[in-house]
């Protein structure tokens, strides 16, 4: 586990000889004798030497695994065979767009910050079936492991060492009004300093986070990000975009843009609103998919008791298309089963349900000569769709899994409008002009989405009537082959 960063102790005395420690530390001296190099720690402040060998090409290092050996006259580190030395160069403006994606789900993220040019160089997930999921749509670097522990760490830097930023979504159950609120009693909580220790040790200048709403206001995590801030001296700006204003799905999400000195405190503008697509029926129609997913997402005998589909009770839960769908959720599809992601073996006890209640969103699949009509979960692109993430992609044969993938995504359009931000700042600092801001750059997503929307939905009666923005997407037509990742490195395109 690692000794996380904004707990790091103001000097050495509670160290104990021969206990292994992990530190930022800037070279002041280096002894090519390799006895003595001088060390401050830019956590404290406080001077140390270390011995052992060590490249003295460089001004800032992590240390990972470092011997604490003794403390008097002045503090001594030993950098043995067990010890892993990270040297951080100077950031340059490319790598500035490299993006280290902590607890990456399917993806989503790295969906919205493609938007602005960043690109995700490596992805790390717990859940093995998450970074299967994320390798069918990028071509990043998957990890699977835990943020928490250094040998994750090192397998990043291995493959990301000099990448700027980092962007996370960390665990909403110790937070969520769905959830047990156990903040950061909840185990699952501590990804969220384990995050913070990952950006610290690999000295990025960027972080992104993204949460529930309710996180936001959570002591836990307020004192967390204060404590990394407070430590390094950081910025942040922290908002609370609700999708249903510019898309008609509900999602209300808590994000932060932390930044170095370097970047400095970059403002967040107001979400903005926009009525171009403000039903469902404006992008969307049930139409058939492949036999085998629609079984799988058909109910299950317990699943057609509690939805009510004998009783007619049902209609509650079915997508409303002249409004705004509610909340994807992870247990949308698994909340009376297995979870197909492996975090539950069973469905939801009865008390649990009794006291959170029962949740999904249904419709009546599109009939064929093949099938009849049932009363089905929503399929995942539907849901990626709802949730402004590219419908055309394909996560494989596996709809459950990737139901529950889409239900805890980081929506892409709040990702890209964080990512916007970050750009400008990084385009100013070079000199040059930002020709498109925030709400162009979302205006452009969002259009290229309807587009792409468009290749498994046909428009109907009930398209959008907003004429730019139908323009717009005839705009995007002549790349329509292209996924976001290839369109946004124009040597690719094959037109």
């Amino acid at each position: 586990m690692f000794a996380m960063s904004p707990d790091l102790p103001a000097s050495f005395g509670s160290y104990s000889s021969g206990q292994r420690i992990n530190l930022v530390a800037d070279l002041k001296c280096w002894d090519p004798n390799h006895d003595c190099h001088r060390f401050k720690a830019i956590h404290s402040g406080v001077d140390f030497v270390a011995c052992g060998l060590l490249d003295g090409d460089g001004e800032r290092f992590s240390l990972i695994n470092a011997e604490f050996r003794r403390q008097f006259p002045i503090p001594v580190l030993g950098i043995d065979e067990q010890t892993r030395v990270l040297k951080h160069q100077i950031p340059s403006w490319n790598s500035m767009f490299e993006v280290i994606e902590l607890c990456a789900g399917f993806g989503g993220l790295t969906q919205g910050l493609a938007t602005s040019g960043f690109h995700t160089v490596v992805a790390v997930d717990s859940n093995p079936r998450m970074t299967q999921l994320f390798a069918s749509q990028s071509s990043a670097e998957v990890i699977t492991g835990d943020v928490n522990e250094v040998s994750t760490l090192l397998k990043i830097w291995d493959v990301a060492k000099g990448a700027n930023t980092l962007a996370a979504g960390f665990a909403c159950q110790p937070f969520s009004r769905l959830g047990d609120q156990r903040g950061g009693e909840d185990n699952r909580a501590l990804c969220l300093r384990g995050i913070l220790a990952m950006a610290f040790y690999l000295q990025v200048h960027s972080i992104v986070l993204e949460c529930v709403q309710p996180a936001a206001q959570h002591s836990f995590v307020v004192g967390e990000v204060n404590k990394f801030l407070e430590m390094t001296g950081y910025h942040c700006s922290q908002c609370d975009p609700h999708l249903s204003d510019i898309w008609p799905c509900r999602r209300s999400r808590a994000w932060w843009l932390i930044t170095s000195p370097f970047l400095g405190k970059i403002p967040v503008d107001a979400w903005p609103k926009m009525q171009v697509v403000t039903k469902v029926r404006h992008f969307s129609t049930i139409q058939p998919w492949d036999v085998n997913d629609e079984i799988a997402l058909s109910l299950r005998p317990v699943e057609v008791a509690a939805f009510g589909t004998e009783d007619e009770t049902f209609h509650r839960f079915l997508l409303n298309f002249e409004g705004h769908a509610p909340c994807a959720l992870h247990s949308w599809g698994s909340q009376l089963v297995a979870c197909e992601c492996g975090c539950r073996l069973f469905g939801l006890s009865d008390h649990r349900l009794k006291e959170k209640g029962l949740f999904g969103c249904l419709v009546r699949s599109c009939a064929t000569e093949f099938q009849h009509s049932v009363v089905r979960h929503l399929h995942p692109n539907e849901v990626m769709f709802l949730c402004a993430f590219d419908p055309v992609v394909d996560f494989g044969t596996n709809p459950r899994l990737t139901l529950a993938a889409a239900g805890q995504m980081a929506s892409p359009i709040q990702a890209a409008w964080m990512f916007a931000h970050l750009d400008e700042r990084i385009q100013k600092l070079q000199g040059l002009p930002v020709p498109f801001n925030a709400e162009a750059r979302i205006q452009a997503y969002m259009t290229w989405l309807l587009m792409r929307g468009q290749q498994i939905w046909p428009p109907g009666d009930g398209m959008f009537s907003d004429v730019k923005s139908q323009s717009l997407v005839r705009f995007w037509q002549e790349v329509c082959h292209l996924s976001l990742h290839e369109l946004m490195h124009p040597p690719r395109w094959q037109i």
